[in-house]
């Protein structure tokens, strides 16, 4: 007797967050480590859960899993790739700054995870570790379970891809609780929200992959400016921090409508064609 829909996608979920949760411990073991060793220590798990899922099967053959995850190329260019990269980076920006507006000052300290972050990239071999960590590795590791693992299978049991990549970045978002305030959900929630249409529009997991990457990546660089800039004034430019993060999401959105636009031009499957299987 097969089980019912929503118990088998409960399974798939539990799965993921314990595979997120099993994969990104290891790799934050970093933590207890040199720099060095903490850096090549991330790189080994990153390495390790790689093979895990992308090794081809005996006859070179990618297996059912990496098919199911769709571990392959992009079927969209180069160009598309880094336009919805970029319009995303714009438009969470400029969400970023409301979110700020809406929790007030924060004191990252607060949080347990981000005292440790905040410990460790004191030095900056110590913030190269943890940015190679934050930026490369976890992103493989989150796209995997939440884009590859459960958003495909939210498509397959409900026919439905717009709800399953809500429904994946929901539980995305879950994942990250833990910070100072719970309104910053709002910006993991919805980077997982273009996450997963960049895997569904490019047929492939390495776009979000990368989008992954690069936001993550941004949000070290920007930490590391914090801490490194003794002096800046506090108010500089509070008065133009709404109509700017306004601006940002506009374009943001507009540059996104665009890429959509040509997908559906030169990319989008057409009506009949043959297409390789899922």
């Amino acid at each position: 007797m097969s089980l019912p829909s929503w118990l088998r996608i409960a399974g798939v979920a539990v799965g993921a967050v314990a595979i997120v949760l099993v994969f990104n411990l290891a790799v934050f073991l970093l933590f207890v480590l040199p720099p060095l060793a903490g850096l090549l220590w991330a790189a080994a798990v990153g390495a390790g859960f790689l093979w895990w899922h992308a090794r081809p099967r005996s006859d070179g053959r990618p297996t059912a899993l990496a098919r199911r995850i769709r571990i392959r190329r992009p079927r969209v260019p180069v160009w598309w790739i880094a336009g919805t990269v970029g319009a995303t980076l714009v438009g969470m920006l400029g969400v970023a700054r409301f979110v700020e507006l809406a929790t007030g000052p924060l004191d990252m300290a607060d949080s347990p995870f981000h005292r440790d972050i905040l410990a460790y990239t004191e030095t900056l071999s110590g913030w190269f570790a943890f940015a190679f960590a934050a930026a490369v590795v976890v992103p493989i590791i989150e796209e995997f379970a939440f884009r590859g693992r459960l958003q495909r299978a939210m498509e397959w049991e409900w026919g439905n891809p717009a709800v399953a990549v809500v429904a994946a970045a929901a539980v995305f978002a879950v994942v990250h609780v833990g910070g100072p305030h719970p309104f910053l959900l709002v910006v993991p929630f919805l980077v997982g929200i273009a996450c997963g249409v960049v895997v569904i529009l490019s047929r492939s997991i390495w776009p979000a992959v990368i989008l992954h990457g690069v936001w993550n990546g941004l949000m070290s660089l920007l930490a590391l400016a914090d801490r490194w800039i003794d002096e800046m004034p506090e108010e500089t430019g509070t008065g133009l921090l709404v109509p700017t993060a306004v601006v940002m999401i506009l374009l943001g959105g507009a540059w996104w409508a665009y890429l959509v636009r040509r997908w559906r031009q030169e990319f989008a499957p057409r009506p009949g064609a043959s297409a390789a299987p899922e």
